[in-house]
């Protein structure tokens, strides 16, 4: 047959490329052409389609055995490279348990902050109807068009909303009542946890009772419902159903069902819910359209536009006030945790945490990467030990498919066994994790199958990463290049020094980078903690001013001053760390009628300025011998307020706040009384008692005990149904700093980690050079060469890498932390010396991690030296 007839009598297209498919690459030449020579015999002897019938009839016969033969060779296959990877990873222990380990703490540190992101990002997101509730808030805006944003609505807005807008199906009000007296029996306990909200809070909310009936159990006033700790705690093993708890010692509530204990992950916490026409005597101004006090949630429509809908609520309050200069946003629940910035919030001022996702995610993969750079860099460094191995394979018939296969068939491998002790390793500092964290994170969120999912992502990305370069440049030698010579052709080579180095630089780049940002946080968290906030924080204590103290309060003081341990005694509507009480409602000698901001204001005792040592710069403190002080007719400014008033010579001007008339008598040196990520702002201070919620109380700093004792003791002459629960402010001030210090701690940790994964790669990279080099040290030794000078050759290569990552990490480190501490409006500044000394650590400690590696072949006997090889 010519070849004309040939190329036109082809086998069926189809089955030719299943026998392509399914044949092993060895025998496809052959095994085709064979098929190919019966088809065109079949062909010119019985006609195109009988042959073409048995080249389908045997392509399907042989597919099972072939499908065998596959599966037999390839498990043979797996099986010697897995031999090959074990005899070479078990052969080379020192530089495999290098690996091992580096791999291990990275992706153990990797699997910690992926529980920790895990755990953020799934807030509020346990609610069957996350996606359709939304949270109330306002942007209040002064007349320079800045605004102050609060999560505080007015009682009235949550019912007029579900009125008269269609879109939402159910809206619940809901407030916190921190510090109640909760009574059962012989069981007395504060509770901070103590909500009121509207029976619909259950309907718009997946908060489950274990007992009861969550449509009629807010129903009734003088109710409650309780979560299943608490009624173990007041309870023991008792069925709680029908019994009563008393509140404050003056109201008794039933309870008439048993809640599920609120998830960590929940933005709203509570351990009591009570309905609100209980409670409401409490509050005060419940009706008025102008205070906001309370948190609003309402439930949407599937189909409703948020957007349209937020615009059309700030009209609507602009027709209940047309002076009001409120912008309503509605906040999905389920960014609450992670894009809150509200001055005023559930437990206290709030600010954006999701750069701590971003900013832990980032160092996790600063980890993995300088994990994987250890493994790369290792794997190059002892990759020419094998380079003979690779050309006899080569020669042999081996493709270079099947060595790099090889090489990331041991880097999976090595991967895998990292993984398993990182598991190990994840089971062991998780207790830890969690108390730096402050988190209640189980090792059983890896069993979710998203987790196991990224987990498995992580586990072959490094593996592949890591085995990447000494898989696909080893693989890529001639065999003449690799045998000839014991592979000194390619160490020759400058790339792969080239590549080393880069690595190097790269990983500690990333490491001082860590450095520098862990050097900086330190100084900003101390910075806050010594910075002079304007009053004395320290050796002073509060409680609340409730029943008998509040109505005998002179008696009450002057019974506690009669202690020389107590130096001062005073009381406030605020503390000196944050404030609810803000308010635009200010008239002031002079003012512009079109000018109108926010204003703090505390109500205060005549010696609060004199107990926490507040300096008066003009004017007047308050006195009991001016009784008009007492007659809400006095008032004191502070700096800021002066200032943003325009005020000159304020003192004896006269200030109007609500009908209060009267007169600016003096002008307090500004305090904070808010985080120091905030500017000082206006502050009013008056008298007026009947708000005052505090008592503190100032104490000599070596006389604690006795000074509690004396306050224990008269506190229970006054009020024997209450407990004495008094709190330190020092350590409110350290509240407000909280995720800062838990920031510096994980900032530790993961830093020092880092250092050391970087530490093993070195160690194990100068083990390995002082290996190489072991002849040339003993040549240098015997021509005369000091230990000083062959530890200095040893050393001087890994010191410059280190020099020049500070020279890369310095500018990187600057632009990051200068965008971090840029959130504080009180804030070191970005000395040089910072940089320096995160500098001077990256090369004491790589001086250290080489230093025995140095020192060991430096004093090694020459004559074994010489002998080596």
């Amino acid at each position: 047959m010519n070849d004309k007839a040939r190329n036109i009598n082809r086998p069926p297209w189809v089955a030719e490329n299943l026998l392509k498919i399914f044949l092993r690459n060895g025998l496809k030449e052959q095994r085709l052409g064979e098929f190919e020579e019966i088809f065109q015999y079949l062909v010119e002897s019985e006609g195109i389609q009988k042959a073409k019938l048995w080249y389908w009839g045997h392509t399907l016969k042989s597919i099972p055995y072939l499908i065998y033969d596959t599966i037999y060779w390839g498990v043979i296959m797996f099986s010697n490279y897995l031999k090959i990877a074990i005899r070479h990873i078990v052969g080379q222990k020192f530089y495999s348990l290098i690996n091992v380990l580096g791999l291990s703490i990275g992706i153990a540190s990797c699997i910690l902050i992926m529980l920790w992101v895990k755990d953020e990002l799934s807030y509020d997101r346990f609610h069957k109807n996350t996606d359709t509730v939304y949270r109330v808030t306002e942007h209040q805006y002064n007349s320079s068009g800045d605004y102050f944003p609060v999560a505080v609505t007015p009682w009235p807005l949550s019912a007029a909303l579900k009125a008269d807008f269609p879109e939402i199906v159910e809206s619940s009000r809901l407030r916190i009542m921190t510090n109640r007296l909760i009574s059962y029996n012989n069981h007395k306990y504060y509770e901070d946890n103590f909500v009121a909200v509207d029976p619909s809070f259950l309907k718009m909310f997946t908060f489950p009772l274990v007992k009861g009936n969550s449509s009629t159990a807010l129903t009734q006033p003088f109710t409650i419902l309780i979560t299943e700790s608490t009624a173990k705690k007041y309870f023991g093993n008792d069925d709680p159903i029908g019994k009563i708890l008393n509140y404050n010692s003056s109201t008794d509530f039933t309870i008439t069902g048993i809640l599920k204990d609120v998830p960590q992950n929940s933005h709203i916490k509570f351990d009591f819910l009570v309905p609100f026409e209980s409670t409401l005597h409490e509050f005060g101004w419940s009706e008025s359209w102008w205070t906001n006090s309370y948190y609003t949630y309402i439930q949407l429509l599937h189909d409703a536009d948020v957007n349209s809908l937020s615009a059309k609520v700030s009209d609507y309050m602009k027709t209940l006030n047309p002076q009001a200069g409120e912008k309503i946003i509605l906040q999905p629940i389920s960014d609450i945790h992670l894009y809150s910035d509200y001055a005023i919030d559930l437990y206290g001022s709030t600010e954006n945490t999701v750069f701590y996702i971003y900013a832990f995610s980032i160092i996790a993969l600063f980890i993995l990467i300088i994990a994987c750079i250890n493994f790369m860099n290792l794997s190059t460094a002892r990759s020419e030990k094998r380079l003979k191995e690779i050309g006899l394979r080569k020669v042999v018939g081996a493709r270079r498919t099947q060595i790099i296969s090889q090489f990331y068939g041991e880097s999976l491998l090595i991967t895998f066994t990292s993984f398993i002790t990182s598991l190990i390793l994840v089971n062991l500092l998780l207790p830890v994790f969690n108390n730096v964290a402050g988190k209640t994170l189980s090792i059983e969120s890896l069993t979710d199958p998203l987790f196991i999912l990224g987990l498995l992502v992580i586990i072959v990305a490094t593996g592949l990463i890591a085995g990447s370069y000494p898989a696909l440049v080893l693989s890529s030698f001639r065999p003449v290049e690799s045998i000839g010579n014991n592979g000194k052709r390619f160490s020759s080579k400058s790339g792969k020094s080239i590549f080393r180095r880069a690595l190097v630089i790269v990983q500690f780049t990333l490491t001082v980078i860590l450095l520098v940002g862990m050097v900086t946080v330190h100084q900003q968290i101390n910075f806050i903690f010594n910075k002079n906030l304007g009053y004395e924080k320290n050796s002073v204590l509060y409680f609340n001013k409730r029943a008998n103290i509040d109505t005998q309060y002179d008696v009450f003081k002057s019974q506690l001053l009669s202690d020389p341990n107590i130096t001062g005694v005073t009381c406030s509507s605020d503390l000196p760390t944050y404030t609810v009480h803000s308010t635009t409602a200010f008239i002031w000698e002079g003012k512009d009628p079109e000018t109108h901001f926010f204003i703090h204001q505390f109500s205060v005792d005549h010696d609060y300025i004199q107990t926490f040592n507040m300096n008066i710069i003009a004017g007047r403190d308050f006195s009991k011998q001016f009784p008009v002080d007492d007659s809400t007719q006095s008032f004191i400014l502070n700096e800021a307020a002066v200032k943003a008033m325009g005020l000159k010579d304020p003192v004896g001007k006269q200030f109007q706040l609500y009908d209060n008339i009267g007169k600016i008598i003096g002008i307090v040196e500004d305090f904070h009384f808010k985080s120091l990520q905030s500017n000082i702002e206006p502050l009013v201070l008056r008298i007026e008692p009947r708000r005052d919620w505090y008592v503190l109380v100032k104490f000599n700093s070596g006389n604690m005990k006795e000074a509690v004792d004396t306050i224990s003791k008269v506190y229970s002459s006054f009020n024997p149904d209450f407990p004495l629960h008094y709190t330190l402010l020092d350590e409110d001030v350290k509240q407000l700093y909280t995720p800062e210090e838990r920031t510096k701690q994980i900032f530790d940790y993961f830093t020092i980690i880092a250092l050391i994964i970087s530490c093993l790669g070195l160690y194990g990279l100068s083990s390995y050079m002082a290996e190489q080099k072991t002849k040339e040290i003993g040549i240098r030794k015997v021509l005369g060469a000091s230990i000083t000078n062959i530890i200095s050759t040893l050393s001087k290569e890994s010191i410059i890498l280190v020099c020049v990552s500070n020279l890369l990490a310095w500018p990187i480190a600057y632009i990051v932390m200068k965008n971090w501490l840029d959130n504080y409006a009180y804030r070191i500044e970005l000395d040089f010396w910072i940089f320096i000394i995160g500098g001077i650590i990256s090369l004491l400690i790589a001086l250290f991690t080489i230093s025995y590696q140095s020192v060991k072949a430096a004093t090694a006997n020459p004559i074994d030296s010489i002998k080596y090889e």
